[in-house]
């Protein structure tokens, strides 16, 4: 995979070449910052630079490799540093972080104004001071042209998308993030610091991720000495097929940290499984929840397919979902790991949180 070191063209007023990594000269030895858990991502700082490396968790190799600050001579490059002042954010978790920094009204673009919840970004799109631009892999070029970005954050799920290489023809300058590769929750959260970084608000988001795992820790230590767990599956059903987080995923994760018996704990993987519904129904006929179908009621469900009302946990009114607030989940679960995990202690433990409420999920009403 390529490796690329993007100097200047983040934040200064004319560009700058983007230079292959191979190609950069040898640099006075840097400071790294030991991360607390995100495994994707690593920060350098020099004298008078930082440099942030986008890392494949998978491999360990450095896919991207980016300069912020004043970068030396013989790079080539003498940048000013500019916190960027119009964003295009192409995924939702990059709208969460933005907004947690205070600075959604920098967004100019979005992938899709559907999948929006922040007040700030809906009202600029109302306004027409932010735009929907369409997914990478379908949208073209003039739209981002005509938004004037200082910045594109991306993704990288398709880092061979044509679109990209028109956009860095065409002097646009773009972030790859790979907090969607993370799979603890706090790992996920601590792309703040990233953020804080680029935005130049690194005091605030260090805190905000102090205040984050605190509070995430907190919830575990209130959960962690109970004996007697509940059983949970957690997947929707697509087609035929039903998709359920594989044993060493994200939400496998924060199960475990619920401390709560995790149906599939044990199977291989960061991704999905695909299970066949035969298979579900035989292997939970007794599980005692089941999280994160897409519906709002049993009618809904039993809709999807009659065999469900097979399963004791829709009889017993232990079946939960974000689905009715699927727009603010999606944007800020992944920078608000603590409110997810609380959301699943009350779930599963409501008598250690009589005081609480949900945030992201609802009961799915019988």
């Amino acid at each position: 995979m390529y490796r690329y070191l993007f100097f200047c063209s983040l934040f200064i007023f004319g560009g700058c070449s983007e230079i292959p990594s191979t190609e950069k000269n040898e640099a006075q030895p840097g400071i790294e910052v030991q991360n607390s858990y995100a495994e994707a991502f690593r920060i350098t700082r020099f004298e008078n630079y930082i440099q942030i490396d986008v890392i494949d968790p998978h491999t360990k190799e450095v896919d991207f490799e980016y300069i912020v600050g004043l970068a030396r001579k013989d790079n080539q490059c003498i940048k000013l540093s500019k916190s960027p002042s119009r964003v295009i954010a192409l995924s939702s978790t990059h709208v969460g972080m933005i907004e947690e920094l205070g600075l959604s009204d920098r967004i100019v673009g979005v992938s899709s104004a559907d999948y929006v919840c922040s007040k700030t970004v809906l009202t600029q799109i109302e306004n027409k001071k932010t735009v929907s631009l369409g997914d990478i892999g379908s949208s073209d070029i003039e739209g981002y042209l005509a938004s004037q970005p200082d910045l594109i954050i991306t993704s990288g799920f398709d880092n061979k998308a044509p679109i990209l290489s028109k956009m860095r023809s065409a002097g646009l300058t773009l972030f790859t993030n790979y907090d969607w590769k993370e799979t603890h929750p706090l790992g996920r959260a601590e792309w703040i610091k990233v953020f804080g970084i680029l935005f130049d608000q690194e005091e605030k988001a260090n805190e905000l991720f102090e205040m984050i795992r605190e509070k995430y820790l907190e919830a575990l230590q209130i959960v962690a000495e109970i004996d007697t767990k509940p059983t949970v599956f957690v997947g929707t059903l697509y087609g035929d097929i039903f998709n359920a987080p594989a044993g060493d995923s994200y939400m496998a994760k924060l199960l475990k940290d619920a401390n709560v018996h995790y149906v599939y704990a044990n199977t291989y993987g960061v991704g999905s499984l695909t299970l066949t519904l035969e298979d579900v129904i035989s292997t939970n006929r007794t599980t005692d929840f089941w999280l994160n179908p897409a519906a709002k009621n049993r009618e809904q469900l039993v809709q999807m397919n009659s065999r469900f009302e097979l399963l004791a946990c829709i009889d017993n009114g232990k079946v939960y979902s974000y689905y009715q607030h699927v727009n603010c989940f999606w944007e800020q679960s992944a920078v608000k790991p603590h409110i997810f995990l609380k959301d699943l202690c009350i779930i599963f433990y409501p008598e250690l949180f009589k005081n609480d409420e949900l945030n992201f999920y609802s009961l799915i009403q019988p």
